[in-house]
């Protein structure tokens, strides 16, 4: 992997800026030629270059952020910090006075960038609510000019316009870029000023996705990668006899089985990867081993696949090679950087089947693993860690502190995650029934979701929760009409009416809906953590092909 820095005739760096920069006048030397092997083998350097040069700088973050004398202190200041925004965006009286917003977005605690990045994502969908609105009301209560232009040069909103729009809505954020710069056109020119080589990177880009879609219709290739290249792939776009494979829901004579496997043997990824879900899926006796296989095959260009691979030598291998052939592998993973391998580590330490981690505590393999992807270790999991005093001194208020932080950022669905994840928790004594209740209203409120079956669902799920069992059912008969709608148009979700309908019973015999438990045990925990690993691994096998 390391011949990347020779290609691009740079030393090894995690500055983007160098890598992008040496990528461009690779670039600009050949493009009077027609060398797309050339174009390609740059290509895959640069890709290389970036992937290694994050993973250092993640590494750097993760272990400055260990070493930090007092991160937990770190963390409630930056709660506290979100508390502050959230109260003046939501106080008419004082929002609008620039020298409020002067004060609070030059606290010292702002210096930080990940706290900046932090505070920023936790306030913007408060903010994206006032500012999007169509309603005269809504109108009146936007901020001013200035005052947005401030939290956006704090917030570095224009260096981070890619990352925000992969977060939220792009059309709410269009327009609250429109009032914060004036116009569409002005977010623009600024953010091409922020960046001088943003336009001619673009065109780069079309020139290399030019030459790769060519080499791609002239050989049929599914991936155009190194032999060395590590990270994650699936086919971008399969040429489309591939897609026959979505067709299969388990292995059986059937002709297209047959050639989905011809495409597994002829080396294509996504194919290995389907077929490995499909005899996972199987009753076989033989299907874990063809499992096992068809993931070995993929797993060399695949991490979901090389982690499948060590948990299956290690929960199934017949000897004690085996085993600690999987622990080595899943071992591996980790030593590489991918986080569901860190989080696998820690469910074995919870369940007593490894002795320790060795380089690190369950705490930080968890925790770590949900900020970089919260499907890794779904917050009701750390909550459960936190709320019992699993490997951690037992405190509530952290636990509630995860679930703020996810409801603030990803909304709506992880508003609505957590809002759920409460109204129906048996015997919740982490908040009262009021705070289910508000997230749930926050995200019903928009006008986006105002009419979502789903969410409406679990506003009626609070209401019961609370007590109020009279808005329950009047708000659970809502979301089931809706729903009925469209079963009327798509018969596969009948089962979810049916489960919408019983609840609606449950509320009007004045009972409300459990579905969630605090997990009490290191025994749960860890079994918790690994079935869900386990499952992600398999899915994203089954949906390789797209």
């Amino acid at each position: 992997m390391m011949k990347c820095w020779q290609i691009l005739g740079i030393e090894p760096t995690h500055d983007l800026d160098q890598i992008t920069h040496a990528y461009e006048n690779k670039i600009a030397l050949l493009s009077k030629t027609d060398n797309s092997g050339d174009i390609e083998l740059i290509g895959q350097a640069y890709n290389q270059a970036i992937e290694l040069a994050q993973q250092d700088a993640m590494m750097k973050r993760e272990l400055a952020i260990e070493n930090e004398p007092d991160k937990e202190q770190a963390e409630e200041n930056t709660s506290s910090i979100v508390a502050r925004f959230i109260a003046l965006l939501n106080k008419p009286d004082e929002r609008n006075e620039i020298a409020n917003w002067q004060h609070l977005t030059h606290a010292s605690e702002l210096n930080d960038p990940t706290v900046r990045h932090k505070v920023n994502d936790a306030i913007l969908p408060t903010l994206l609510e006032i500012e999007v609105g169509e309603s005269s009301e809504q109108a009146h209560s936007r901020l001013p000019q200035p005052i947005l232009a401030l939290i956006a040069n704090r917030f570095n909103w224009l260096q981070r316009r890619s990352d925000m729009y992969q977060i939220f809505n792009p059309a709410q954020l269009d327009v609250l870029f429109v009032h914060t710069f004036g116009n569409k056109a002005a977010v623009f020119e600024e953010s091409e000023k922020a960046s001088s080589s943003a336009w001619l990177w673009r065109i780069v880009k079309l020139v290399v996705i030019w030459f790769i879609v060519i080499r791609l219709m002239m050989f049929g290739f599914d991936y155009v990668v190194g032999n060395d290249r590590e990270t994650t792939h699936v086919d971008a776009t399969p040429p489309s006899p591939l897609l026959v494979c979505n067709k299969i829901t388990k292995p059986d004579e059937s002709d297209e089985f047959a050639q989905c496997k011809t495409f597994a043997e002829e080396g294509h990824l996504a194919a290995q990867m389907r077929l490995a879900w499909l005899y996972s899926q199987s009753d076989a006796e033989d299907s874990w081993q063809k499992t096992f296989d068809w993931a070995v095959k993929a797993s060399n260009r695949n991490q979901e696949a090389a982690l499948l691979t060590g948990i299956l030598l290690y929960k199934l291998g017949d000897s004690e090679n085996d085993i600690e052939n999987g622990k080595a592998r899943i071992n591996a993973m980790m030593e590489k950087g991918f986080k569901p391998a860190d989080a696998y580590l820690a469910s074995l330490y919870l369940t007593n089947d490894i002795a320790d981690l060795e380089t690190m505590t369950v705490k930080e393999a968890l925790t770590s693993s949900h900020r970089v992807d919260p499907d890794i270790v779904p917050f009701d999991l750390l909550v459960s860690m936190y709320a019992s005093g699993i490997t951690v001194k037992a405190d509530r208020k952290k636990a509630v502190n995860v679930m703020e932080q996810l409801a603030n950022r990803y909304f709506p669905q992880g508003t609505n995650a957590v809002a759920w994840f409460l109204a129906t928790l048996e015997n919740n004594t982490l908040t009262g029934p009021e705070f289910a209740l508000e997230l749930a209203q926050r995200v019903i409120d928009h006008p986006q979701y105002e009419n979502s079956y789903a969410y409406i669902d679990t506003a009626a799920a609070a209401m019961a929760a609370a007590g109020q069992f009279e808005k329950a059912i009047e708000t659970q008969q809502k979301a089931n009409a809706i729903l009925a709608q469209q079963v009327a148009q798509d018969a596969s979700l009948n089962w979810m009416l049916e489960e919408f309908e019983s609840r609606l019973s449950l509320y009007q015999n004045q009972q409300a809906y459990t579905e969630y438990q605090i997990l009490t045990s290191k025994q749960a925990l860890g079994e918790a953590v690994s079935e869900n690993i386990e499952e992600l691994l398999l899915e994203t096998l089954q949906f390789a092909v797209r």
